[in-house]
């Protein structure tokens, strides 16, 4: 019995279908494994954990406030996290752009007379 969860963007090439041992336990390492690690250990084996998991660009965001956050979810939004933790961050550029369109909203703590 393996975790499912929603594909969201490219995971779907991340995921190894293979998550369970000839004897029905969960493969270390691996998505699923990494989770339920963050649940049982303490917080600082579970930041170092996190840090080995990470890509190592992203070790900054291995950190105390991460497994906490990573605890307080459920399984399925935890595990699209860490597989997203595991990759370098990218930037999406217009095909053939330099510029991408964006909207947004700035709002600023003090003003200026």
């Amino acid at each position: 019995m393996g975790v499912t969860y929603e594909m969201r963007g490219m995971e779907h090439k991340w995921r190894n279908p293979k998550i369970t041992t000839k004897k029905g336990k969960l493969e270390t390492w691996k998505g699923p494994w990494m989770v339920r690690r963050m649940w049982d250990q303490k917080e600082e084996v579970a930041v170092q954990c996190l840090k080995q998991w990470t890509h190592k660009t992203r070790k900054d965001e291995a950190n105390p406030e991460t497994v906490r956050a990573l605890n307080e979810m459920k399984e399925e939004d935890a595990l699209w996290y860490l597989l997203n933790l595991k990759w370098k961050e990218r930037y999406v550029q217009g095909k053939g752009k330099n510029q991408i369109p964006m909207m947004g909203v700035v709002t600023t703590l003090d003003t200026f007379d």
